[in-house]
């Protein structure tokens, strides 16, 4: 029998937040049979599983090992533990040692950080320049058509392809388009990997983003490269037969700089030739709908009045029809309601533009026909639609000539002349005249105050502006203050836990900010080497460690209601004293 083990490493016991690093699993002489990992709290996983195997065979005596490997990121500060994984072996559970990570902010330097236990870690090498794989691995861009109208909607689709079986996308970018409409497809993404006959190679291809680009301006539109970074596992033999027999060869892994090319469209105009005077820019294949939900109302009563628009086409950049109404309908803008479906193919779906009309005098109206006009890029021709007229009733006094806007009633006067009041004497609301006045003076000088005011207040802006460090100083106490009443709050609601933490929490921010104390630098030595270079009371000093050791303290054996509120009091007084202390 040969030993038996089944051990956790990490690359790292101290990290920063968003830091990836390495978690592997290492199992000696046992059956990779059941491999569950336990859920990782306050990690996430970005790559992986990677999977190794190598077998020994010395003096006759057989030994197998597995490395399963993880890359993974921190969420959060703190102080964590990655659980035991475990499997199945010898008719029972078999599970590996939990491992402790401290999780701080910035960066950790990597001479103070060594592998939580011993093993076999691969060091990472730097991002290559270019797709050092050749034709292994690379991005492709690809579209529908080249050729388009302005408004015809073209598909796009990113795709990775490799030849490597483990392959982790790191970062990808993709470029701003400029003149164009766009929209991702999501429900065409599948970033798993599906084999594929790509130039009489049966290659990976990961499907990364589908989209839907709809030009907008004639001319030629260009679709920049996409440009990602991926970590793949390459298999290397070593060239001994043996080795390569019995290993498989090494595992190496490497990053790769992929960049996909550029793609050029030849977008046409739209004809101006026939071009009907209903077109609102709609390019595809539409239906027109008109509904009303009354035709016969009172005068100063509301009707409905919609307008759909139904097909295939950039629906989305589809404008308000033209529609003439009567001098005495009073009309409002229409509310649009867009219900379209982005496919891989285009948009599909409808646009309704709903009116509220109010006609104001009794008579019998007539309103459209309504028309509408698209351009089909199939037909390369425009095409009017149109709708019956609609006939509308309305009960109540009518006017033989009334002066009405579409949107304003104006008052009819009953002459059509009206005298030029040729004097200039301009009075105030007391009848006594206004220049000269008290009021005309203080209308004159206020601009010129407020622009005065206005000066000194930009200065200031463009100070803090240059100088952020003076804000969050000057601020210190009171976003200490504010997190002092949600403490109170929670300790009235009985919350001990998070109450300590909040007073904790106030504490180191206030250090932070008023002392340029960052997280994870603060400890006793720390705060009591910069409070002394401030002139703080060593008193003072001892007093605030104290809280924060009761803070910490108090997670574990939390201390009685009235012990809580001294502590409370203790940190506001702390804090007022400082600030005392600083101004004094």
């Amino acid at each position: 029998m040969q030993a038996q083990s089944f051990n956790a490493y990490v690359s790292k016991s101290k990290v920063a937040v968003g830091e990836r690093f390495k978690l592997t699993y290492k199992l000696e002489n046992l059956p990779l049979k059941d491999f569950r990992i336990a859920p990782l709290e306050g990690f996430s996983i970005v790559g992986g599983p990677y999977q190794s195997q190598s077998t020994t065979i010395i003096n006759g005596q057989f030994s197998q090992s597995f490395e399963v490997s993880y890359y993974i990121s921190a969420n959060k500060t703190g102080k964590f533990t990655i659980q035991p994984a475990s499997i199945s072996a010898n008719n029972s559970i078999i599970k590996s040692n939990a491992i402790e990570i401290e999780v701080v902010e910035g960066n950790v330097s990597a001479g103070n950080n060594t592998p939580s236990s011993s093993g076999n870690m691969q060091t990472v090498p730097p991002p290559t320049a270019g797709n050092s794989s050749g034709n292994d691995a690379y991005i492709t861009a690809t579209a529908n058509r080249n050729s388009v109208y302005e408004g015809e909607p073209i598909a796009l689709t990113i795709q990775l392809v490799s030849a490597y079986n483990s392959v982790s996308l790191e970062e990808i970018k993709y470029p701003e388009i400029k003149g164009g409409w766009v929209q991702d497809v999501d429900d065409a993404v599948d970033t798993r990997f599906r084999q594929e006959i790509v130039n009489g190679k049966r290659l990976n291809v990961a499907t990364l983003r589908k989209s839907i680009l709809i030009p907008q301006r004639s001319g030629q539109l260009i679709f920049d490269p996409v440009t990602a970074r991926i970590l793949v596992q390459k298999v290397i033999r070593t060239g001994n037969i043996w080795d390569d027999f019995f290993y498989g060869g090494q595992v190496k892994e490497e990053r790769l700089n992929l960049k996909s090319g550029k793609i050029t469209f030849n977008v046409l105009p739209l004809p101006e030739e026939n071009r009907p005077a209903s077109f609102t820019n709609a390019v595809g294949k539409f239906t027109l709908k008109v509904d009303i939900d009354k035709t016969e109302l009172e005068a100063n009563d509301a009707a409905t009045l919609k307008v759909t628009i139904a097909g295939e086409g950039n629906l989305m950049l589809i404008e308000k029809p033209s529609i003439v109404f009567p001098n005495s309908f009073e009309v409002y803008d229409p509310q649009v309601n867009d219900k379209y479906k982005i496919t891989s193919t285009g948009v599909t779906g409808s646009k309704t533009f709903e009116y509220l009309i109010i006609p104001r005098n009794g008579g019998n109206y007539t309103i459209g026909p309504i028309k509408f006009s698209y351009f089909d890029p199939k037909q390369k021709k425009y095409i009017e639609l149109s709708s019956d007229s609609i006939k509308l009733k309305v009960n109540g006094t009518v006017v033989a000539n009334p002066l009405v806007s579409a949107n304003r009633e104006v008052e009819f006067v009953g002459q059509d002349i009206r005298y030029i009041d040729d004097k200039n004497e301009v009075r105030t609301w007391d009848g006594n005249y206004f220049f000269r006045s008290a009021l005309y003076f203080i209308l004159t000088i206020v601009p010129f105050l407020l622009i005065a005011l206005i000066l000194v207040f930009r200065k200031k802006l463009f100070f803090y502006s240059k100088n952020p460090d003076e804000i969050r100083i000057k601020k210190a106490s009171s976003v200490a203050v504010k997190r002092l009443k949600t403490a109170k709050k929670m300790l009235d609601e009985n919350q001990k836990d998070a109450y300590f933490e909040e007073i904790n929490k106030a504490l180191l921010q206030y250090l932070r900010d008023k002392f340029g104390i960052e997280y994870a630098a603060i400890n006793k030595d720390r705060i009591q080497e910069t409070l002394q270079q401030k002139s703080i009371p060593k008193e003072l000093i001892e007093r605030l460690l104290a809280v924060l050791e009761s803070c910490e303290m108090a997670r574990f054996a939390p201390p009685g209601n009235e012990a809580q509120t001294d502590i409370y009091n203790e940190t506001a007084d702390i804090i007022t004293t400082i600030e005392k202390q600083l101004f004094a």
